[in-house]
């Protein structure tokens, strides 16, 4: 049942604050076929607050050297970070594609 399922814990310093970044994410991986692979993400994570995040990435092979990527996220923003002075919106949408080619 939990085949294809990886759980990522990141924590850094960042350069510019000193400031401690953390994140804990469960992807699951699902290969379509050999060509198509989907990828599903859910994560939470604290870089000057907390956010909570869902993400889909669909990675297409169309050769050799070549493939597409697609992926859409979801980022919505927790606790006090949500309600921190300058803040206009807890939620956001974000989405983008990419054409990959190795050398």
């Amino acid at each position: 049942m939990l085949h294809d399922v990886e759980v990522v814990a990141q924590a850094g310093v960042g350069a510019r604050d000193g400031k401690v970044k953390a994140e804990l994410a469960v992807n699951w991986i699902n290969p379509l076929n050999a060509d198509h692979t989907l990828m599903l993400q859910a994560a939470t994570g604290e870089d000057d607050g907390w956010s909570n995040r869902l993400g889909a990435r669909w990675h297409w092979r169309l050769g050799r050297r070549q493939a597409l990527v697609g992926s859409v996220t979801g980022i919505r923003l927790a606790g006090s970070s949500a309600h921190a002075p300058g803040i206009e919106r807890r939620s956001s949408v974000a989405w983008s594609t990419a054409l990959l080619y190795s050398f």
